[in-house]
């Protein structure tokens, strides 16, 4: 009788068993399903903080380009009163106010175009100075507004708001929507001073012209 092979049964547990109902499946790893878990729970976090910089960066970009605009608008102004007040000092010193001395009813034409050159120029300057003057209507309870700043009693109280405000793109942003109101008035200024000048260099011209 010989005795059994202790290995043969070993040897026919090790082969592989074929089961026709799970061929073709595989069961997906473990730390694969995890890794993507923790994928989906970060990428919300991930979008906020690039849409919180993209707004940021936005409102840093308008807020800067709107003080360049404020700026080259009073430029503007001044450019135009330095040139129309040359020309009005050249237009009064050749006699464009002698007329002034006569009655308006007994006026020529000559005096009527000096006189309106004078008064056009004069009105465009003042407009001019409107433009730039400062402006100091504004939200009191504003972050940038220096006005604003200045109301809070302390610089702690200021520090603390600027430190406790949760969007300060969205602060930039309200200040920008007042730069832009600024900027319309100034530029509307610089308009009608631009016109009203040109009407005052035409009749300072036309006046010279006939005067020689």
């Amino acid at each position: 009788m010989t005795e059994a092979d202790p290995t043969s049964g070993m040897a026919s547990h090790s082969e592989p068993l074929s089961v026709p109902e799970l061929a073709g499946m595989r069961l997906p790893p473990v730390h694969a399903a995890g890794a993507e878990e923790g994928s989906r729970k970060s990428r919300p976090a991930l979008q906020e903080s690039q849409v919180q910089s993209s707004a940021w960066n936005f409102s840093a970009f308008v807020h800067g380009y709107l003080w360049s605009t404020v700026t080259f608008a009073e430029q503007k102004a001044a450019f135009v009163f330095t040139v129309e007040t040359a020309f009005l000092a050249y237009v009064v010193s050749q006699g464009a106010l002698r007329g002034m001395r006569v009655r308006p009813l007994n006026w020529t034409a000559n005096e009527w175009l000096a006189i309106s050159s004078v008064a056009f120029l004069l009105v465009s300057l003042i407009t001019t100075v409107s433009v730039v003057m400062p402006r100091l209507a504004g939200a009191r309870t504003g972050l940038i507004y220096f006005n604003a700043i200045a109301a809070r009693q302390t610089a702690n109280q200021y520090i603390s708001e600027v430190f406790e405000c949760k969007d300060l793109s969205r602060a930039t942003l309200e200040h920008c929507h007042e730069l832009s109101g600024i900027c319309r008035r100034k530029y509307a200024g610089v308009q009608w001073a631009i016109l009203i000048g040109l009407l005052g260099f035409v009749t300072g011209f036309v006046w010279i012209i006939r005067k020689t």
